[in-house]
Formats: C-alpha cells, structure tokens, sequence
C-alpha cells in the first residue's frame, strides 16, 4: 500500500479529525461538571395551558388509501412510518400517567402559538424529517384549534437533509396546499457543504446526521443566511431537531438573535451540554422558559405534571423583548 492511499484512508477515520476530538472533550468535560452540579438554568414563568379535547374536524384525506389524520386537521402519509418504527414508537411512548414527549411538545406548541400577536405566524422547522411540526402549524391555523389562531396565517419554511424526507415534505406540502417551502440541506453556524449519513431506512429511522465520514454531500446553511434568502421580515418560532448540531445553529443565527428576528426557540437537546452552551449563549437576549434535561423518564413539570421523556431533552427560549 503507497503512503498517499494509506494517508487518505487515515484522513477519513473522523477520530483523527480536531473537531471530533473537540467535541468528545467538551461532551467529558461537562458530564464531569454536571455531576457535580445539575445544570439547572432559571426559568421565567410562562402562560403554559392545558388543552384538552383539541380535534379537528375529519376532512377528506389527500387520497382514497394510504394516508393518516392527525388530530390538528391535516394527513400525514402511511408510509413514513415502517410498522417496525411504528410499533417501537408506541411502545417507548407508553406512559401509565401523565404525557407523552409528543402530547408535551404538542401542549406547548399550542401554548406559544396562542401567544403570538403578529398576523401571520412564521416558522423555521429544521431538521424537519417528514414535516410533522409544519402541518401542525398549518393545522392549528386553518383549523381555528387555539383561540388566538382567528384571522391569522402561517408561512413555513422546512430544512431537512434525509433525501427521502425531504420528498415526503414537499408530498405532504404540495397534496395539502401547505403554506410553506421545503429545502434539502442541514443548517449549521457556516455556509458550504457537509458530509450526511443517508445510509439507515428512512422509514425506520429519523435520527440521521452530519458525519465526519463518507456520506451524502449536502448544502448547509445559517439561520442568518435562511432569513435573508426566503425573505422572512422574522421568525416567530425556530424549532431545531438536528442531532447534537443544536449548539452550531444557535451560533449560525448570532446576528438574527441579537436583531431579534426570532422570538421563540423549540429545541430538542441530545446532549445536555448542548442546553447548557445554548443558555449561556444566549442568556442576553432570551429567558428560558423551559427546560427538561435528556433522557429524564417520567419527570414532573410544574404546570402539566407528569410527564415522559425517554429520549430527546427539551429547551425552548423566549426573546426578551416579545410582549414588551
């Protein structure tokens, strides 16, 4: 074997790389000072409420087979869901009291869309999988299913890097009418391209990431940079799911943030030294007005109770200066 292809075989191993490194002594270092001190941030009080019995009424699917109703109105295909990936779903989601992760997220989805005085309310869902977040938006609009969604509109614009996924987003836009726009890459703290593991079902998994190894090469994009591109005067709430890359879209948006172009953050934390970099990144500009760490279990929240967190932690910030 020549030194050329033995070093370019080496390059590729992703534990030679600085980020990597970079990145497994940060995840040591704040394991150790959590166990020490629980990362605990404090917590501005916020309007949550409980809504209960929300239903839309049943509208005629988007085609005769192959489609489920969501309770916020509108249809999500069958197929993005292998029965495998459906059955493990329900069974991690069985709780004897309280919650569900969804049911909770739900809870305060509605919560903060009630709260939203702008006419027509804007969303970035990054790191989108099939949309979900997106419909219950369209959802809870066209439907009237809050009572601050009369006379209002929505526009949403959907990141997702999964190929598969992000045919099943434009799907589900285009049979639905959603008001919204759909875009294939990842979206990070730099403009360029990255390597993205598209190699597990997509029907079977929706945990696929930036990798430092071989993978599909994709665009990725800035907050900062999305804004001015689709032309978003701002973004009323920026829910993140992207796989440990959380930290890097909260600093892809410094300029957005410090202009206060996004009101509320919904963020999913797989690993919880993200939530802590993410407050302390931006404890000037918003208040955290939730916080439940990874991987809690059956954890209890002040206002709703009981509720189960078997995987993703959940960090959801408000800009200081919304409502004033």
């Amino acid at each position: 074997m020549g030194t050329k292809t033995f070093k370019n075989i080496i390059l590729e191993k992703k534990f030679l790389r600085f980020s990597f490194w970079k990145k497994i002594l940060k995840r040591n270092f704040f394991a150790v000072k959590n166990r020490i001190k629980e990362f605990k941030p404090k917590v501005t009080p916020f309007p949550f409420k409980k809504w209960e019995n929300i239903d839309a009424k049943n509208f005629v699917p988007p085609e005769t087979t192959g489609w489920e109703r969501r309770w916020y109105g509108y249809w999500e295909m069958e197929k993005t869901l292998s029965p495998e990936f459906r059955k493990f779903c329900e069974e991690i989601s069985k709780v004897e009291k309280g919650l569900t992760e969804e049911e909770f997220e739900s809870q305060c989805f509605l919560s903060i869309i009630n709260e939203i005085k702008d006419e027509q309310i804007k969303i970035f869902e990054l790191g989108a999988g099939a949309g979900r977040i997106s419909l219950e938006l369209a959802g809870i609009v066209d439907f009237r299913l809050v009572p601050n969604a009369e006379n209002k509109t929505y526009r949403c614009l959907a990141v997702e890097a999964e190929p598969t996924h992000f045919e099943w987003i434009v799907e589900h836009f285009k049979k639905q009418n959603i008001n919204g726009e759909v875009l294939r890459g990842v979206v990070s703290d730099r403009k360029g391209f990255v390597n993205f593991d598209t190699s597990l079902d997509p029907a079977s998994f929706y945990g696929q990431s930036i990798t430092y190894g071989s993978g599909d090469r994709v665009k990725s994009f800035t907050v900062d940079e999305l804004i001015k591109k689709y032309n978003f005067d701002k973004v009323n709430i920026a829910h993140t799911d992207v796989q440990g890359n959380e930290f890097n879209v909260i600093k892809g948006a410094e300029n957005s943030i410090r202009d206060g172009l996004v009101d509320y953050w919904l963020i999913g934390i797989h690993e919880e030294y993200l939530a802590e970099e993410i407050v302390i990144f931006t404890k000037k500009f918003y208040d955290v007005i939730l916080h439940i760490p990874q991987k809690s279990g059956l954890t209890k929240h002040d206002f709703y109770g009981w509720v189960s967190i078997p995987s993703d932690g959940l960090l959801i910030l408000r800009h200081k200066k919304v409502n004033k």
